[in-house]
């Protein structure tokens, strides 16, 4: 069975998300989700998985924005640089 590159990265997005608890300060975390360049239907879903998880966040105290970026070549490159 094959998954789909959307499935991968919903599921990808949400492992990293998991570790994301807030901070015990109560400061609003803000964290950037590189996406796919504007226009794209990468940058539609992420800015869509944003939505929903602001809306879904519970006691989590984030706030989640999806960014136009390159790709997933320059989303591996901020992942290495820790942006």
């Amino acid at each position: 069975m094959r998954m789909s590159p959307l499935y991968s990265i919903c599921i990808c997005l949400l492992a990293a998300l998991c570790g994301c608890t807030g901070n015990s300060d109560g400061k609003r975390q803000f964290i950037s989700m590189g996406t796919a360049p504007i226009g794209g239907a990468f940058q539609v879903v992420g800015s869509a998985l944003s939505e929903v998880l602001n809306e879904k966040k519970g006691a989590n105290n984030w706030k989640l924005q999806a960014n136009g970026t390159k790709g997933s070549q320059e989303n591996i490159r901020r992942l290495e640089r820790n942006e």
